[in-house]
């Protein structure tokens, strides 16, 4: 009898400690529903938001530009203004509702790609450009190296410029005025056949950095780091994120290729400004990189640049 008693007494001990468990995971991922719904109650507002300022604009020119017409107090110069104004707000709903598409697509698993062979020098070039100004109003330097030393690859160079697009805007935010941003590259497994090489490009900056809780999420829908009243529309403005799609878009797109792409930073700290890395490795040729997933891939590239840079 006290043998049947002990044996009891262990079982109920063991279902004890397993609801304890099963309550700990409920618990967990009821907070992690509450989260998801939060984020995408904030992602509606902040949509809201991103469609309304160049939609007010654009009603407050045209009727502008109506009325002075009608009264007879319309001048050249003031046209053309008030034209530029329209133009601007159309210009940003388009990438808005441009933006929306793209996650749409990758959502759906249907984004297709049409990838030729180019110069990877020449869609990161391009994409630096196009940010010159951004850099020159924030007070910031961008760096580039290896970049040129890449061999061709096989990609939609349009799509994977929407990527750096991304990558470089994301950086110019979170890092603060006068901060550095470096884009590096380097060709992975030299040695190997070119159809089976890889690249890996990393855009670096001195910003504020990214908490280790934070490194997965920043890539989730609807998700964005800090509180929505910080939210801006402003492309540029330092912390000023917008309705969270940039990175989601990118990682998106990179996977579309076969490729990963993933973050990592010291962590969050706005005095020290640790920086944060995004690191992208895609394959040269259009094929699946490493079937295990980036659980197991991403280590592997850590390792290699580890090694790397021992050899250096």
């Amino acid at each position: 009898m006290m043998l049947e008693n002990a044996h009891l007494f262990d079982n109920l001990k063991a279902c004890h400690v397993e609801n304890i468990n099963l309550n700990e995971a409920l618990a967990a991922a009821n907070r992690e529903l509450a989260r998801l719904n939060q984020a995408k109650s904030d992602f509606i507002k902040i949509a809201f938001h991103e469609l309304w300022t160049p939609l007010t604009h654009a009603r407050g020119y045209s009727e502008m530009l109506s009325e002075m017409s009608e009264d007879g107090s319309l001048t050249s110069d003031m046209a053309k203004q008030m034209s530029a104004g329209i133009s601007r707000a159309t210009r940003r709903l388009e990438e808005i509702v441009d933006t929306m598409f793209i996650i749409s697509l990758i959502d759906t698993q249907t984004l297709a790609l049409n990838p030729s062979e180019t110069s990877m020098a020449m869609i990161v070039s391009a994409t630096v450009h196009a940010w010159d100004t951004a850099l020159k109003q924030r007070n910031q330097t961008l760096t580039m190296e290896g970049v040129a030393d890449l061999p061709p690859i096989t990609v939609d160079a349009k799509q994977l410029q929407r990527v750096f697009s991304h990558l470089v805007q994301n950086a110019i935010k979170y890092t603060p005025d006068g901060g550095q941003v470096r884009i590096t590259a380097r060709l992975m497994a030299e040695r190997i056949s070119p159809q089976d090489q890889s690249v890996e490009i990393v855009v670096a900056d001195t910003g504020i950095g990214i908490a280790s809780e934070e490194l997965e999420r920043i890539f989730e829908k609807f998700y964005r780091v800090g509180d929505t009243l910080l939210h801006s529309t402003g492309k540029i403005k330092f912390k000023g994120a917008g309705p969270g799609l940039g990175l989601p878009i990118a990682r998106g797109i990179v996977e579309a290729h076969g490729g990963h792409l993933w973050a990592e930073s010291p962590g969050h700290d706005e005095r020290i400004c640790p920086g944060s890395q995004f690191h992208m490795v895609l394959p040269a040729q259009p094929r699946y990189l490493e079937t295990a997933g980036s659980a197991a891939f991403i280590p592997a590239v850590r390792a290699s640049t580890d090694a790397a840079r021992r050899i250096a």
